[in-house]
């Protein structure tokens, strides 16, 4: 399906982007909103308290996350006004990504028993559980599931265009150049890249 997305065009790709981030923002606002308050200062007391290895061992998970940022750039012929737009759009996605991250990180730790949350596998879940009750948890599990449909089809979008870019400059066979002049997108880069992913 989301081949097919692609194939249709990249606006139509953007727009299914939007309503998904949208959905999965609204979820993360509902989880900060309503356990901000419920936040128990006496859990942030051994925050450090093994040290800088913890918080560098936590980095090394949400580091991955950020390399999204670098799909802005790979789509850069799609985008109107590059010069303005792509700057605006990776320090954006940048900034906004770390206040949210933060934010959920200090509720999640504030609100959970340091236990439940180092012995479970999903503790954005167990947080949810602690914050907003069954409800939170169906809301987290959807947001997760969101997150992997956006993530793939902005890789699907953004790694067909290097092969694109790549056989328009003789250096990948010339199938991947082909535009659909129905669709006006590379047909073939999309296909064989999103059946790769």
């Amino acid at each position: 399906v989301l081949i097919l997305i692609n194939i249709v065009g990249a606006k139509q790709t953007g727009r299914m982007q939007i309503v998904i981030v949208a959905l999965m923002l609204a979820a993360m606002a509902w989880f900060i909103l309503f356990g901000a308050p419920g936040i128990e200062q006496a859990r942030y007391g051994e925050f450090f308290g093994s040290g800088l290895g913890g918080l560098l061992g936590a980095t090394g998970f949400v580091y991955v996350s950020y390399a999204g940022v670098t799909k802005i750039a790979s789509i850069a012929e799609e985008i109107e006004n590059p010069d303005r737009n792509i700057p605006l759009g990776i320090l954006g996605s940048l900034a906004i990504t770390t206040v949210i991250y933060v934010a959920i990180v200090a509720v999640m730790v504030g609100v959970a028993p340091a236990k439940d949350l180092t012995e479970s596998a999903v503790p954005m879940a167990v947080a949810a559980e602690q914050v907003l009750a069954e409800p939170g948890v169906v809301a987290v599990v959807i947001a997760a599931l969101l997150a992997l449909i956006s993530t793939a089809n902005a890789g699907i979008l953004s790694s067909s265009r290097y092969p694109f870019a790549m056989s328009r400059d003789d250096l990948a066979p010339d199938i991947f150049e082909n535009v659909s002049d129905r669709f006006n997108t590379p047909v073939a880069a999309i296909t064989i890249t999103g059946g790769v992913l």
